[in-house]
């Protein structure tokens, strides 16, 4: 259950973080290391 939170919560901050390196047409330095 826990786990599964986490990958929702990590899929979200992903999604936002590439929606504004796009948006601003820059690199964000994204950790693509999913939690354990």
């Amino acid at each position: 259950m826990v786990r599964d939170v986490q990958a929702i919560i990590w899929e979200r901050d992903f999604g936002r973080a590439l929606e504004r390196s796009l948006r601003e047409r820059k690199p964000v330095l994204i950790d693509v290391r999913k939690p354990d």
